[in-house]
């Protein structure tokens, strides 16, 4: 059956073309009629056509952007990693002097970082250069070599993957533009009709694209209690009894859609998101149908990987608590923390950590006492620990 709605803009794209598709030819069967309003239809079609153009080259550049470089970028990260891993083992076995790691950048832990990782290959592709010649290191020449292409290969397929996700930003904004524009003419069509055929629940409607209403449409609600798992990179939900399948998206802090995908699970793993970033996730509920029925989009949450960022705005000011005064230490909330450390670091004395749980506060007992006192605090999660903040001194006179 053919797609009717009076909510077009709940449509996905590829239904909401199809639905334009149906009016441009509702219109066509009654350009006849004597209410038909011909001042309104001019450069319909040419509008529709072109954000089907824009459509199909949206769709084309999001698979090869989402799967196919995407996918090419992913396995060259790596390679490269496992590469660099079998040189940081190795490199101690040719030679056993304890700075040789450091020396080559690789003193710590290889980052699972696509950012990271370059500038280590590159710091040790740099010292190997000054070094190669040295007869000790010379069980590890054919791994530099490999070490070089791989991250030649790794900067190609990051170039290739940025220029195809840069192209399709170019391309969905130009399919939500050509969409805004056949929005704007079909709405005001439908208002022209609306006005002439008041009653929505009215036969009339029937045979249009637009439907009669019942008028008494039983609201399909939007999922609740939406969380994040970030060791599994997954979505989950509580399920909506009456929906058939649900949309997910992901979005970054300028509101552009770095992951979008559909399921007829309470779940979704996300994919196309990097570490020390923080997203935005929300989902809807989908019932089936002609037309098909959209929800309200969730409530949004917060998706982020990787060791919380700083927490910033490390401050404190005299409060009371419990009939006394004590100094309150506040702090704003850092992206990615499930927790936080406070450190406290008195004058003369033993600086101790603290784990003060998820608040953003602590009292601290120390106004009584004259001295000098230093705070930092620090974000936690599943991760690990983040980098403290800035050092807060609080002198007591």
């Amino acid at each position: 059956m053919p797609i009717k709605t009076r909510d077009p803009h709940s449509l996905g794209a590829s239904d909401y073309l199809s639905w334009l598709k149906r009016v441009l030819e509702w219109l066509g069967d009654h350009s006849g009629d004597p209410d038909f309003p011909s001042h309104l239809t001019g450069g319909f079609e040419d509008k529709i056509t072109a954000f089907k153009n824009a459509l199909t080259n949206y769709n084309k550049l999001k698979e090869l952007s989402d799967w196919g470089k995407s996918d090419l970028f992913d396995r060259a990260f790596k390679v490269l990693f496992e590469k660099l891993r079998t040189i940081q083992i190795a490199l101690p076995t040719v030679a056993p002097n304890p700075p040789v790691l450091a020396e080559f950048g690789l003193a710590e832990p290889i980052p699972n970082d696509k950012d990271d990782i370059y500038i280590v290959a590159q710091n040790a592709l740099a010292h190997w250069a000054d070094v190669s010649g040295e007869p000790q290191f010379a069980p590890l020449t054919s791994d530099f070599t490999e070490l070089q292409n791989l991250l030649d290969d790794y900067v190609a397929k990051r170039d290739e993957y940025y220029d195809i996700f840069n192209q399709k930003q170019t391309a969905q904004n130009e399919m939500l533009q050509t969409r805004e524009e056949c929005n704007k003419q079909e709405r005001s069509i439908f208002t022209w009709y609306r006005s002439r055929h008041r009653i929505p629940t009215d036969e009339w409607w029937t045979e249009t694209p637009w439907g009669a209403s019942s008028g008494k449409k039983k609201k399909l609600h939007a999922p609740k209690n939406l969380s994040f798992d970030a060791k599994k990179q997954k979505l989950s939900w509580d399920v909506v009894p009456t929906a058939d399948k649900y949309e997910a998206e992901v979005l970054d802090e300028q509101g552009n859609i770095v992951f979008s995908g559909d399921t007829d699970k309470d779940n979704i793993k996300v994919e196309n998101i990097q570490e020390q970033i923080e997203y935005k996730a929300r989902v809807r509920a989908v019932k089936l149908g002609s037309p098909a029925e959209y929800s309200q989009w969730s409530e949004g949450i917060a998706v982020f990987l990787g060791v919380p960022l700083v927490p910033q705005n490390l401050r404190w000011h005299p409060a009371e608590y419990h009939g006394d005064i004590f100094a309150l230490i506040e702090w704003d909330a850092a992206a990615g923390a499930d927790s936080y450390e406070l450190e406290f670091d008195p004058e003369g004395g033993d600086a101790e950590i603290f784990d003060v749980g998820d608040r953003l506060y602590k009292y601290e007992d120390i106004m009584h006492t004259p001295r000098t006192y230093k705070y930092r605090v620090r974000g936690k999660n599943d991760f690990g620990v983040g980098d403290w903040s800035a050092t807060l001194k609080i002198v007591i006179e």
